[in-house]
C-alpha cells in the first residue's frame, strides 16, 4: 500500500511493475521488511519519498537501500530525548577503531561509532541550543581518554573564545587558537608536515600512513564556528587542502558551524566532507546546504540527522556538559610547568610537534 500511495513503480508498457516483500519478521521490539526494488528502477525514487513510509509506518524507521533491494526496520519505541554521555558505555563501542567518532543513539538502541579514517572529515552544523557543542565535547574528550598522544594529536580552534578552553594543557592538544593570526602558521606546520608524509609515502611505496614502518601520530584538526574564517583565504585554502588529500597522510578535519554558509561550504570543501551532523536548523535550504534534509523538522535538544556517505539516519547525541567533561579530563591534565618546559624543548620548528622525528 505504501508504494501505491507513493507511486513508486516501474513503468513496463501499460504494466506497473512495484517493490514487492521478500521478507518480513519480528524481533523484539523491531520488525524488518526486506523488498526488491524492480529493475530499472532508481533507489533514490524510495529515498525522496520517505515520508510516504512514515506516513505508513511512523517516523520510528529506518531505510537501508541499495539497486536490487532495500531493508526497512520498524522499531516499536523512538529515540530518548535525553541521553547521558557514559564514560564506559563510550568505551565499549570504540575498541579497535582508529579515530573512533561517537555520534550518539541509533533507532536500534545502540551507540553510533564511526572511523574517520574510513570516513574523513566531518561537518556539524545547527542552531544555538540544537546540542552541536555536547557533540563536540563527546567526540573530543572521548578521544582523549581512549587515545594516547602518541597515537592522536588535535588542534583546536576556537573562534568564539568559549567551546575549547576546557581542552588546554592536555598531552594531545597541540593548541587551543582564537583567531585566524593564531591558526594561520600552526596550519601552515601542518601543510608542511603533510608534504613530509607525503614524501614518506613516496619513499616506502605505500598508500597511507598505517602502512609506514615508524608509526606516525593521526593529526584531527577542529575549528568551532569556521564560518568565522569566510574571507580568510590563507586558512581556508590549507582546510581545502587537507580535505583533499589529509586522508592518506592521517590528517583529519571537524568543523562546526551554527548556521551553514553557502559560500564558505562551496567547492571542494563541502564534497570532502563525507560526514554531516545536523541538527536543528531555521529552514530547509540550510538544511539542504549542510546535507541533511530533514534537520528543519528537529525539535529535541541533541537530536540529529546524521549522513555518512549517501546514508542518513536520525540520532540523539550525548548529553556532556563542561563540568563533567572537565572531571573526565582531569586526570590527563599537565602542569603549567610542564606546558612550560615542553615549550622550551620545541626549539626548532618540527621538534617533537608531531612526534615523528
Amino acid at each position: 500500500m505504501a508504494f501505491t500511495n507513493g507511486e513508486l513503480y516501474k513503468s513496463r508498457g501499460e504494466k506497473r511493475e512495484y517493490p514487492y516483500v521478500l521478507k518480513a519478521e519480528e524481533q523484539g521490539e523491531k520488525m524488518t521488511l526486506v523488498f526488491s526494488v524492480p529493475k530499472g528502477m532508481n533507489p533514490d525514487d524510495i529515498e525522496k519519498r520517505y515520508y510516504v513510509l512514515k506516513q505508513h509506518f511512523g517516523n520510528n524507521i529506518k531505510l537501508e537501500l541499495d539497486v536490487m533491494r532495500g531493508i526497512l526496520q520498524v522499531f516499536k519505541e523512538g529515540l530518548p530525548n535525553k541521553l547521558t554521555y557514559k564514560m564506559e558505555e563510550a568505551a565499549a563501542a570504540i575498541q579497535n577503531i582508529r579515530i573512533p567518532v561517537v555520534c550518539g543513539q541509533s533507532l536500534d538502541g545502540e551507540l553510533k561509532v564511526y572511523d574517520m579514517v574510513d570516513n574523513p572529515h566531518l561537518l556539524i552544523s545547527g542552531e544555538t541550543g540544537s546540542g552541536k557543542s555536547s557533540e563536540l565535547r563527546s567526540i573530543l574528550t572521548t578521544l582523549i581518554m581512549n587515545k594516547r598522544p602518541e597515537e592522536l594529536q588535535l588542534i583546536l580552534g576556537d573562534l568564539k573564545r568559549s567551546e575549547f578552553h576546557l581542552f588546554k594543557r592536555l598531552g594531545h592538544v597541540q593548541g587551543v587558537y582564537h583567531s585566524p593570526e593564531e591558526l594561520t602558521p600552526v596550519l601552515e606546520k601542518v601543510r608542511r608536515e603533510m608534504q613530509k608524509r607525503g614524501d614518506m609515502l613516496d619513499a616506502e611505496e605505500v598508500n597511507s600512513i598505517g602502512e609506514l614502518k615508524r608509526k606516525l601520530p593521526y593529526i584531527v584538526v577542529c575549528i568551532d564556528e569556521v564560518a568565522l574564517l569566510k574571507g580568510e583565504t590563507a586558512v581556508t585554502d590549507i582546510l581545502e587542502e587537507i580535505s583533499s588529500i589529509g586522508r592518506s597522510l592521517g590528517v583529519f578535519l571537524i568543523l562546526s558551524m551554527q548556521r551553514p554558509d553557502a559560500k564558505l561550504l562551496d567547492g571542494k570543501l563541502k564534497v570532502n566532507l563525507t560526514v554531516r551532523m545536523g541538527f536543528q536548523t531555521a529552514d530547509a535550504i540550510n538544511s539542504k546546504i549542510i546535507g541533511t534534509p530533514g534537520a528543519e523538522d528537529i525539535s529535541v535538544p541533541g537530536r540529529m540527522i546524521l549522513k555518512v556517505n549517501s546514508a542518513a539516519e536520525e540520532i540523539q547525541c550525548p548529553w556532556l556538559d563542561n563540568q563533567k567533561a572537565k572531571q573526565l579530563l582531569a586526570p590527563y591534565k599537565r602542569s603549567k610547568q610542564e606546558v612550560q618546559q615542553q615549550e622550551e624543548e620545541e626549539h626548532d620548528e618540527y621538534a617533537g610537534v608531531f612526534n615523528n622525528e
